[in-house]
């Protein structure tokens, strides 16, 4: 995460620099060139405003859902984090992003379209890839937590667990 943060603030830097460098008087397209270099950096914020709160509240609720089922439900547990998470991602996306450039109306639908595609997405990607790859990678790893301590904290990086919540047999 803080690779994500760092890179982030230096593509952001970029992108102003592009914007408040002077120009050369001779060249024609800056009001051109700085409208979509400033929507860019707009579009930029919203998605890792909007990608990272989803991640942490997708994992939040995983973590959650799997303590209460124990471990089981693999696709109730996924799916129920992606109904709410990508709806989080999809309207912090859309309002920073568009607010004032599209009309209500069309970020409603575009939320909408965008929302369902994504579930769709999911559903169908999730006996095919989904499941396959988290079951080769508990395979390869061994190991299955069900942590009742684990810390939601997105800047910490300890990743102890405690050996017998590991459900991997």
């Amino acid at each position: 995460m803080q690779a994500v943060i760092i890179s982030s603030l230096f593509f952001i830097l970029g992108i102003l620099l592009l914007l408040y460098l002077p120009v050369s008087q001779t060249w024609p397209s800056q009001q051109d060139f700085h409208s979509v270099f400033s929507r860019q950096l707009r579009v930029f914020v919203a998605s890792l405003t909007g990608f990272s709160t989803s991640i942490l509240a997708s994992s939040y609720m995983l973590q959650k859902i799997k303590k209460a089922t124990q471990g089981r439900y693999l696709f109730v547990r996924l799916f129920l984090s992606l109904l709410i998470a990508e709806l989080i991602d999809i309207i912090i996306f859309s309002f920073i992003g568009f607010w004032g450039i599209w009309s209500y109306s069309q970020m409603i639908e575009f939320i909408i379209i965008a929302y369902l595609t994504r579930l769709l997405y999911e559903v169908i990607l999730y006996p095919i890839v989904t499941k396959p790859l988290i079951r080769k990678i508990k395979n390869i790893e061994k190991v299955d937590i069900v942590d009742s301590n684990f810390d939601f904290n997105p800047l910490s990086l300890d990743v102890e667990y405690q050996a017998d919540n590991n459900l991997y047999k």
